[in-house]
């Protein structure tokens, strides 16, 4: 239990504790009954994923990049179960 609490921790600090980010991680780990380990697994992926593509200037543009992040998670999954 103490595993999953740090993890939660962990994910609040990279999502900045905004309120729109949270949101949405949390919709898709309910909707997809993913769980926070590796909802963060997929957060770091595509965040560096993100920052390493160099063509999203959008992504460039806000210096908290937590929103984007959590949505492209989202997105891909739309997109995969398409």
């Amino acid at each position: 239990m103490e595993e999953v609490g740090s993890d939660i921790y962990m994910l609040l600090q990279r999502l900045d504790d905004l309120p729109l980010a949270i949101a949405q991680a949390g919709a898709y780990m309910n909707q997809t009954s993913c769980g926070v380990s590796k909802y963060l697994q997929f957060y770091e992926e595509n965040w560096y994923e993100l920052m390493d593509s160099g063509k999203d200037a959008l992504a460039h543009d806000y210096s908290n990049r937590s929103i984007l992040t959590t949505w492209i998670i989202s997105y891909k999954d739309v997109v995969r179960k398409s």
